[in-house]
């Protein structure tokens, strides 16, 4: 398959206006039923607005792993022109601390729950804590065949190290049952691994390998 399809997040990126969420104030957040599991496991396909548009797809995704509510195909067209007109690319994609800001301001415009956003660390605590109590962690990795071939064989990513990427794309992530994996939700609902694993032990040691980038984000309901 054209690796191109999988192209959408030109690098990682993060502002110094992002909330960060280290204090823990997710935890003390109304939650309601916030999981992707339990809302239905809403899913997109992202090649149904533009091949590039994994960034506000996948902020997308978690926000509706939070509250249950679908963007509509009109919606998610709408959002990712919002994103053209601020700079993202039909050809190289956008960022994700860009799309994530997009995506709650759109929301917190026209659908009834409102939310914060906030920074996290791949594979520290606060990462933990937040996919166990619900939420979806935004966040991107840099990709190339094998890690393809990985992810394919079995739906579970089993190696730390996957050096000359090739692309970068944007997902979202969650709890899987036990604490052994964590659910990787994608937005190719077309493929049969569109829902795969990770090895919680392994974050750090991907964060460390430069596959996954070092943050992401977590939309929380506002009070």
């Amino acid at each position: 398959m054209d690796n191109k399809e999988y192209y959408g997040v030109r690098e990682e990126k993060t502002k110094e206006t992002d909330w960060l969420g280290a204090d823990l104030a997710f935890v003390r957040a109304p939650k309601g039923t916030n999981s992707f599991i339990t809302n239905g496991s809403i899913q997109y396909n992202q090649n149904d607005v533009a091949p590039m548009s994994c960034t506000v797809t996948g902020a997308m995704g978690a926000y509706s792993a939070l509250t249950g509510l679908k963007f509509s195909l009109a919606n998610r067209k709408e959002i990712w022109q919002l994103a053209l007109d601020r700079g993202a690319s039909d050809t190289t994609g956008w960022f994700i601390d860009d799309a994530v800001d997009l995506v709650r301001q759109w929301v917190n415009d026209k659908f009834p729950v409102k939310v914060s956003s906030y920074r996290i660390n791949i594979g520290s605590f606060e990462h933990g804590v937040a996919t166990r109590l619900g939420y979806s962690v935004i966040t991107g990795y840099r990709g190339n065949a094998l890690f393809n071939v990985d992810r394919d064989d079995d739906g579970v990513i089993q190696g730390t190290e996957f050096i000359n990427h090739t692309y970068g794309h944007c997902l979202h992530t969650n709890y899987s049952v036990g604490d052994e994996y964590d659910r990787i939700v994608d937005s190719y609902t077309k493929r049969a691994t569109n829902l795969y694993l990770i090895s919680t032990a392994n974050w750090k040691k991907l964060v460390a390998n430069q596959v996954f980038f070092r943050t992401g984000y977590i939309y929380i309901p506002q009070p």
